[in-house]
């Protein structure tokens, strides 16, 4: 008696289909990999242009040592650092078939010693402008430095989407200032006597700002320290300003 066979129907898995996807999808992200934008800028050159470009933004003419009635000083918590320092805060990296995306913070602290400098020149440039210095006369005013905004968060987004043999992308700047309450203690004296003393303080604010105009990260950058440095200059008004009511 001739036996039958039965064959059962066999489902094999596509391999050969998914590594012919696996060849076409690392061909795309090779042939676009040059155009990728696959990291933000480092810690070290962030450090770098800040501090160039604070230097850059120093006052034509310094007024820092022009006035002696006026002594100015920063609290020992606000130099702390004195040089710019930079940290990156996040890091994430999403690496999906046919989607990329990236994401970095880095955290950044302005360096007191180039504020201190540019701040002095502006306080003691409207101490002239405003009246202050000769309403001092033979007086001394001491200026202690608390608090002034100084940090700020640079951020770096990156989307790259891959669609069969093109690609779209999409990069992403924005630098988000960390604001901080401006505090300045003040003492006036003549000769050794305390005449006055107390603090000025308020609030401070400056937007987000977003690289909406195709320009480079370094000038992006750079950008922002001259806004910065222009709103020190305001702050430093509204202070001589405070001043002259106070004393």
């Amino acid at each position: 008696m001739a036996s039958t066979l039965f064959c059962e129907k066999v489902k094999f898995a596509p391999t050969d289909k998914l590594f012919d996807m696996k060849k076409v999808f690392l061909y795309l992200v090779i042939l676009t990999m040059p155009f990728m934008e696959i990291s933000c800028i480092s810690t070290g050159r962030l450090t770098r242009i800040v501090d160039r470009a604070m230097k850059d933004t120093i006052p034509q003419v310094d007024y820092s040592a022009n006035i002696p009635q006026i002594k100015v000083k920063a609290d020992t918590t606000f130099l702390v650092p004195k040089q710019t320092t930079a940290v990156k805060t996040k890091s994430r990296f999403i690496p999906a078939i046919l989607y990329w995306q990236w994401e970095e913070d880095i955290k950044c602290d302005i360096g007191s010693k180039e504020i201190m400098k540019n701040f002095t020149s502006y306080l003691n440039y409207y101490a002239d402008s405003t009246g202050l210095t000769k309403k001092l006369k033979n007086k001394t005013l001491y200026l202690t430095i608390q608090s002034l905004p100084k940090e700020f968060i640079y951020k770096y987004g990156y989307i790259n989407l891959i669609i069969i043999v093109t690609y779209i992308d999409a990069t992403a700047e924005t630098i988000s200032p960390q604001n901080a309450d401006l505090k300045i203690e003040y003492s006036l004296y003549s000769g050794n006597s305390e005449l006055k003393n107390g603090l000025i303080e308020y609030g401070t604010y400056m937007k987000d700002v977003d690289n909406n105009e195709w320009t480079s990260t370094k000038t992006f950058i750079r950008r922002y320290i001259y806004d910065y440095n222009e709103y020190l200059k305001q702050l430093a008004r509204q202070v001589c300003i405070d001043l002259n009511k106070k004393i």
